[in-house]
């Protein structure tokens, strides 16, 4: 069966709410944002970006922020940047924080390394 947006709208939002996995939940939380729910897909992604139980998934909020992260996702993008363990999460989360700085440049995290050094894999 093939939905509009709006029809698949409440569809997402009660599989999310079931959605034990990380990674599908992220794919759904992303689809929410891209149709304009952020208010909570948003926080919810930065909150995987750090707690997510699988690195891909950690890697994979990142990503993603870079296209529907707001000023704040920036603080926890730079905190998986500077600890995660992984480098594909650092690598995705330094790439998605300059994407926000370019998108709002006022708002670099104080004492961030990645305005101090251009290397994202190394935090």
């Amino acid at each position: 069966m093939l939905m509009k947006g709006d029809e698949a709208r409440p569809v997402l939002r009660d599989r999310l709410e079931m959605e034990t996995a990380d990674m599908p939940a992220v794919v759904m939380a992303h689809c929410l944002a891209l149709l304009g729910e952020t208010d909570d897909t948003v926080p919810f992604l930065e909150d995987r970006v750090l707690n997510a139980s699988n690195n891909f998934a950690r890697a994979e909020a990142a990503r993603v922020l870079r296209e529907v992260g707001r000023r704040e996702s920036m603080v926890n993008l730079d905190k998986a940047f500077e600890t995660d363990r992984d480098g594909l999460v650092r690598k995705e989360a330094a790439e998605s924080m300059r994407a926000l700085i370019a998108r709002f440049p006022q708002a670099t995290p104080p004492g961030s390394e990645l305005s101090d050094n251009e290397d994202a894999g190394t935090p």
